[in-house]
């Protein structure tokens, strides 16, 4: 996959790779180059207890956290060894939709098997999708039905994660939506 991002009309950017590459990382670098900017969206980061993974907190960039996956879950719906909570999702993706004011970009980390599992998400992700207002989202490299719609859309453009692009991804991408938003 090419490290530059060419096509001039695009304001819809999905970001993959492979586990542990770094998408979130990516994600909150952009937010902070951005920092200037109106950003709505959230993102994910690892609960952690003496060096070992137990789950995930899911997290605004207006600062609301719920947990969202944890090994001590009694939801039934599971993955891997998470318990899956929809209801704290859901719960983030209803404060997002009630916002007073559009953003000027959404940032969503991530879009994939755990978060597919809510229906007001793929719905919240669809109607973003159709706006007008700047999109980066990460996504998982596959899945199931609608997350392999959602990456087959024309109007994306898919950057593949690696530990030699990073940076360079961040960098040309954040100038990207910057003269995107100024020129509205």
């Amino acid at each position: 996959m090419k490290n530059t991002i060419s096509r001039k009309e695009t304001k819809k950017y999905f970001i993959t790779g492979y586990p542990g590459i770094g998408k979130t990382t990516f994600i909150m670098s952009l937010a902070d180059s951005l920092k200037d900017l109106s950003i709505a969206g959230f993102y994910t980061q690892e609960i952690r207890t003496a060096g070992i993974r137990e789950g995930f907190k899911i997290s605004t960039f207006d600062g609301k956290n719920k947990i969202f996956a944890h090994e001590k879950s009694q939801s039934r719906i599971r993955i891997s060894k998470y318990g899956v909570n929809i209801e704290a999702l859901d719960e983030i993706i209803n404060f997002l939709i009630k916002r007073e004011k559009l953003p000027d970009l959404w940032l969503i980390d991530e879009i994939g098997k755990m978060e597919s599992y809510s229906s007001l998400f793929r719905h919240f992700i669809d109607e973003i999708l159709y706006k007008q207002i700047p999109v980066v989202a990460t996504i998982s490299v596959s899945g199931g039905s609608w997350i392999a719609s959602a990456r087959n859309r024309k109007d994306i453009m898919i950057l593949e994660l690696n530990k030699t692009n990073r940076t360079f991804l961040v960098n040309t991408l954040s100038d990207k939506l910057k003269n995107l938003i100024q020129r509205g």
